[in-house]
């Protein structure tokens, strides 16, 4: 069962309704927002969002013991060179953004001492490319830029939260795909099969957050075994609560060269992508994010 833990913003957040353009037979049933139904096309388009607005993105877990200790024990897990490198670099990060949230762990279990980061934007957008070298660079070091990014964090901020809702793929699966084929999942979630562009999929929602895997149709895997662990995962590890859409893009095919995990999420008039090439490492960044 998917658990939270909260953002703290200046901003208030008025109630948003996301919808999720799909590929799928139950099409018919889905409200299509502008943005395009496959999530990991927009990572590096440019929707024009707004440069003049100011926030601060601040998460924090101090109402919810159980998400603070989750943290900690991630950030924890991490040999010491490999957290004092994470923690520097997040250092030379907040020196140019201001204070921002950002990850705490770099996701990987093993050359994370050989992260480097590089970024370019100011504090309402900017991208942030995570990547492992033969050996730690300077912070934002031209070199890096030759390497190819494990994940990517992206923050936009736009004119208005209709502007930024409109950036989340967001379905409520039960009206979208209702008289679809299901599978149950733990916790009594009921996921629903769709199928379209050549792949399987599954999709159900956990809180404010629409939750989708996929597996090539002509793969013998089926989406259910990604999906299953999916849910295992998000037993341990809390996410930021959409405020108030968010959406997860999970590809069963995991390719080292290819950043098609994508976790997205509304706050206000921003909205938060991260995209990487493996579905935990995904999670386990957002999760420690602070």
């Amino acid at each position: 069962m998917l658990t939270f833990k909260k953002f703290s913003l200046v901003i208030p957040v008025a109630l948003l309704v996301g919808t999720l353009a799909g590929c799928s037979q139950a099409s018919s049933k889905t409200t299509n927002s502008s943005s395009s139904s496959d999530p990991t096309n927009t990572i590096d388009s440019d929707p024009h969002p707004s440069r003049n607005s100011s926030s601060i993105d601040t998460t924090t877990t101090q109402d919810n013991p159980a998400a603070e200790e989750s943290t900690a024990g991630l950030i924890k897990a991490q040999p010491t060179t490999q957290r004092n490198r994470i923690k520097d670099l997040n250092t030379s990060l907040k020196e140019k953004l201001g204070n921002v949230a950002l990850p705490q762990v770099s996701g990987l279990t093993q050359g994370n001492q050989n992260l480097n980061i590089t970024f370019n934007g100011d504090h309402n957008n900017y991208t942030i490319n995570y990547t492992v070298g033969d050996k730690p660079l300077e912070f934002n070091k031209t070199a890096v830029n030759g390497q190819n990014p494990y994940a990517v964090l992206q923050k936009q901020t736009f004119s208005s939260a209709n502007e930024a809702k409109q950036q989340v793929s967001y379905v409520v699966a039960e009206d979208a795909f209702g008289g679809m084929p299901v599978t149950g999942l733990k916790a009594g979630i009921t996921a629903f099969y769709d199928q379209g562009a050549g792949n399987t999929h599954l999709y159900w929602n956990e809180g404010n957050w629409s939750l989708g895997v996929k597996t090539d149709i002509n793969d013998d895997k089926k989406p259910d075994i990604l999906a299953h662990q999916v849910v295992d995962w998000l037993d341990h590890y809390y996410l930021p609560a959409p405020k108030e859409v968010g959406q997860i893009a999970f590809n069963s095919t995991i390719s080292p060269e290819i950043r098609d995990q994508v976790i997205r999420w509304q706050d206000g008039t921003m909205v938060f992508t991260l995209t990487a090439n493996d579905p935990e490492t995904a999670i386990k960044m957002v999760a420690s994010m602070h």
